[in-house]
């Protein structure tokens, strides 16, 4: 008997420009069984999303051409409802600018050089299927980033209730 989920191919589209970055990342996830794509800057990320699906996005924060907040609200406006989870990566990237990536639906955000051990947590995350609907996986990430720069402290009991629920 085979097992679908593991027959399932799980893709990822890796949007920076450094070569290195692409070559260093595409092994990464590739040698856990994860498919890459590869564009340069967030215009031909853009062109490429017109013929392909993807589950994840990793894009460079600063790109030459169309940056990675650009293509993060592009993405966002223009897939409705099929729109891949966006892994902001960045080394330069300050607390405003994270808070509008976190407003416009960036899943994560990792700092540049990457921790490869978190940014391979991050995708497999990112790659797991949810039995939230797009909005929900939406609210519970603001819910969780919010949580992460401190604007909410306590946690609801209705928002337990919600998540504990099977």
């Amino acid at each position: 008997m085979t097992n679908n989920h593991s027959q399932l191919k799980r893709h990822v589209l890796i949007v920076d420009d450094e070569p290195a970055v692409h070559q260093t990342v595409r092994n990464m996830l590739e040698s856990s069984g994860i498919e890459c794509a590869e564009s340069e800057n967030g215009a031909a990320a853009l062109e490429w999303l017109k013929e392909h699906h993807t589950d994840v996005i990793l894009v460079d924060y600063r790109m030459p051409i169309v940056n990675g907040l650009s293509l993060l609200e592009r993405v966002q406006n223009t897939l409705n409802g099929n729109t891949p989870r966006v892994i902001m990566l960045s080394g330069i990237i300050d607390e405003k600018e994270k808070l509008k990536a976190i407003h416009l639906g960036a899943y994560a955000i990792i700092d540049k050089p990457c921790n490869f051990r978190e940014l391979n947590v991050k995708v497999n995350e990112a790659l797991t299927p949810s039995c939230f609907s797009y909005a929900d996986n939406k609210a519970l990430i603001a819910w969780n980033r919010a949580m992460l720069f401190g604007l909410f402290k306590p946690i609801p009991e209705f928002f337990l209730e919600f998540c504990l629920q099977g």
